[in-house]
């Protein structure tokens, strides 16, 4: 079964897209882009943009598999919307010495929480700020290319705000510590930026030695306006930002509706039952996955999507893609080391089990109870 991570990792290595574009990098500045009626340049056309807006998907039942397959390549191919800007750097706000970016330095700025992925964090406008890589919406890998996000709180009531950016680290760029720039200024997060483009074809899955990246050493800005980080048109609990990375439909709240909102849902691709044993033992190894391990899990599948259930506050998510959906997934947001989960019958109550992260494999026993109910124990 790890061929089959490996043929769509390898075909998408050749195909362009985000490979292409972290060997040319975009010109500046980067502008503002969204999917069709929803671009948004200034305040007339912002509420121009909402006046044609479509209008929220009322409440439907569970989705075939072939309507959700329609629907995750057609918001694939959509302009993607971009809640940030980049431009060049002024001049004023140039570091004049580039340290304190270590975890301690920056934990002793603010009386925050920190996490250990910290890249800056600040106090202005009477609030307290950090902006972090985070796996929440971009899987772990070697490389590093986890997503950011910021999270705000308001120095006088201490209510907290956690928002993803919709940008991730060396896709191209990453995100730098600069205390000349002010973390929040007119509306909008703002954090410096340099150029550090993967070049997805230098990824072979072997020692991250042989990876490579582009570099131009010139310094940006990246100002994102919280109003559109906040955004979450149909009240889901997902903001439109973090709708688009797990390609759920921004404008319906149950987009596989299995009846569980997508910002409650584990799986908010997947809303079919077990028609099976193996499907049985399969979902309960997405479970443990996603009961065990945080972040975003990109799971490859040819099967139906099943229902993974309802999320904990803070717990994982799994999109599970087709193969076309994944390499087209990947000629967006870069190459990234699918999940394969493999089941092999051993008998009418016993399975085998293989998690396959092209970065690492297990193997694990299935069995199941005189309730029905499967578990799984690791080799």
């Amino acid at each position: 079964m790890r061929a089959i991570g490996w043929l769509a990792l390898l075909g998408v290595a050749g195909c362009g897209g985000a490979a292409g574009s972290a060997r040319e990098p975009p010109t500046e500045p980067v502008g503002r882009a969204a999917p069709s009626a929803r671009v948004t340049t200034g305040d007339d056309e912002r509420e121009e943009a909402r006046a044609d807006a479509p209008p929220i998907v009322p409440a439907h039942g569970p989705l075939s598999e072939d309507d959700l397959h329609r629907g995750v390549i057609a918001r694939l191919g959509d302009a993607p919307f971009a809640a940030c800007t980049v431009e060049p750097l002024p001049p004023a706000l140039r570091r004049r010495v580039r340290s304190g970016d270590d975890v301690a330095s920056l934990r002793a700025h603010v009386s925050m929480d920190v996490p250990d992925d910290a890249i800056t964090t600040a106090r202005v406008e009477g609030r307290e700020g950090v902006v972090y890589r985070s796996a929440a919406l971009d899987p772990r890998s070697e490389v590093g290319d986890l997503g950011y996000r910021v999270r705000l709180r308001d120095a006088t009531t201490g209510a907290e705000e956690d928002l993803a950016l919709g940008l991730t680290a060396l896709r191209p760029l990453v995100l730098v510590h600069n205390p000349m720039v002010p973390l929040v200024e007119g509306g909008a997060v703002q954090i410096e930026a340099e150029l550090r483009a993967m070049d997805d074809a230098s990824i072979d899955f072997r020692p991250l030695d042989a990876t490579s990246t582009t570099r131009d050493g010139r310094e940006r800005l990246v100002r994102c306006r919280l109003e559109d980080l906040r955004r979450d048109q149909d009240r889901d609990g997902l903001t439109d930002v973090a709708e688009q990375r797990l390609l759920t439909d921004a404008w319906d709240p149950d987009t596989d509706g299995d009846g569980t909102r997508d910002g409650d849902d584990v799986s908010p691709l997947g809303s079919a039952a077990p028609a099976s044993d193996a499907d049985a033992v399969w979902l309960a190894a997405a479970r443990e996955i996603a009961r065990d391990e945080d972040g975003l899990h990109v799971v490859v599948r040819s099967g139906a999507r099943l229902d993974l259930g309802a999320r904990e506050e803070g717990g994982a998510r799994v999109l599970v893609l087709r193969e076309d959906e994944l390499a087209a997934y990947q000629r967006r947001y870069g190459l990234r080391a699918p999940v394969v989960i493999a089941v092999r019958m051993r008998g009418r109550d016993r399975a085998e089990v293989t998690v396959d992260r092209v970065w690492s494999q297990s193997v694990l026993d299935a069995r199941r109870d005189a309730s029905g109910v499967w578990s799984l124990v690791a080799r």
